[in-house]
């Protein structure tokens, strides 16, 4: 059978208007924290993201 994972970021800072710029919020920083930390513990066949990048 096959599984498929599909993860979105953390909580993110609203008051940010700019998609590129929008910083994660603390509580955001520590989702993505926990979810690094869950997702080590997985073995991927594959790993797919998005083309999106930032100058964060």
């Amino acid at each position: 059978m096959t599984i498929i994972d599909l993860i979105r970021h953390g909580e993110p800072d609203t008051s940010v208007h700019d998609d590129q710029q929008r910083p994660l919020t603390p509580v955001g920083r520590a989702q993505a924290q926990r979810m690094v930390e869950l997702l080590r513990k997985e073995s991927y066949t594959a790993i797919y993201s998005s083309p999106l990048q930032t100058n964060h």
